[in-house]
């Protein structure tokens, strides 16, 4: 629920498509530079703890103070955002706040399934989560068998987690010179192109990971553009239907993000049948069938997903910043008009 309602301030506080996409990329630089702190800080700390708690106590002190930082990072939230949205006590002594706070299952549903762009937005996200858990699960296979060397995985890991932060902060002013929806739709086929060359050259490891890495830089200025997409849907669906359902949207995120990871299993199980894997097999007996079976999960099948996801936004997800802009100045006008005549 926290993390739901950290992805709905984005709606809350910023009131333009420009300050959507920059308030959404500092969230995810922010969120990326965290996991890229955590893989070089995390352990260190834990042996910290363990000094001085012993090996039995050291995990729960450090779960306790993990959550406890969590904890203080809301309530700082909670104080920053205070005043961008009215309390429920505010809501209730003005009848027409009241009347657009209400919303009940049908105007819910109404708001997911009739809003175009967001059902082509849902669907283009469940590609870039594919793409995200696809590579996490399958690089390992390519290092060992393919590259046969386990330990450029270190060094991959490193490059694409250093990536993801550049791409989630530079996203601000690509999505500003570009909108938010061309940015990702771009990226998308960036990510594509490099994905379907490190396909062709996969015997060159090096090669491949730095097609990779430039894929997993788009990946970080989609994650973050992203959020700033779902707070213009919410716009749509405020201003076709009167009823403010920004939180339930941007809550709706978290389908294709819980379905690609359903997903991913079922596709890496498929890719790696046809190529007769077995983890009995030795690295350096691997056929040349599995080896493209690791290739068709890791590049081909994320590839084709990103492109059918770009194509679903460039078609569906019709959007654009002025449209965007001037909706926002109708739902405004909108309710100056309801508190006036009341």
């Amino acid at each position: 629920w926290g993390y739901t309602a950290n992805m709905s301030l984005i709606s809350v506080v910023a009131k333009t498509p420009d300050d959507r996409v920059a308030m959404a990329s500092s969230r995810a630089t922010w969120n990326n530079m965290s996991k890229f702190a955590w893989s070089y800080l995390g352990v260190p700390f834990l042996a910290i703890l363990t000094g001085i708690f012993t090996e039995k106590y050291a995990y729960a002190v450090l779960s306790l103070s993990m959550s406890l930082l969590m904890v203080a990072g809301y309530f700082f939230h909670f104080k920053m955002t205070e005043g961008y949205e009215d309390t429920g006590t505010e809501e209730l002594a003005n009848a027409a706040k009241t009347k657009r706070a209400r919303t009940n299952m049908v105007d819910l549903l109404k708001a997911l399934f009739a809003n175009p762009p967001l059902l082509c937005l849902l669907i283009a996200d469940l590609a870039k989560w594919l793409f995200n858990f696809m590579v996490a699960g399958t690089v390992v296979y390519y290092f060992t068998y393919i590259a046969l060397n386990k330990g450029m995985q270190a060094s991959y890991m490193l490059i694409i987690a250093f990536l993801a932060v550049i791409g989630a902060y530079f996203s601000r002013y690509i999505g500003k010179m570009l909108s938010g929806r061309v940015t990702v739709i771009v990226c998308y086929f960036v990510m594509a192109a490099a994905l379907l060359a490190a396909r062709m050259l996969y015997t060159s490891p090096w090669v491949v990971v730095a097609l990779i890495s430039l894929a997993q830089l788009g990946y970080g200025c989609c994650y973050s553009c992203s959020s700033a997409l779902y707070a213009d849907t919410a716009v749509y669906s405020e201003w076709k239907s009167g009823k403010n359902a920004s939180g339930w949207i941007m809550g709706l995120q978290n389908i294709p993000l819980k379905t690609a990871s359903t997903l991913k299993s079922a596709l890496l199980a498929a890719c790696l049948a046809i190529g007769g894997f077995s983890a009995t097999i030795a690295v350096e007996d691997a056929s040349v069938a599995m080896k493209e079976s690791i290739c068709l999960a890791l590049m081909v099948i994320p590839a084709v997903l990103l492109i059918i996801g770009a194509v679903v936004l460039l078609i569906g997800f019709r959007l654009p910043k002025s449209r965007v802009e001037q909706m926002e100045k109708e739902i405004e006008e909108r309710k100056k008009a309801e508190e006036s005549s009341l």
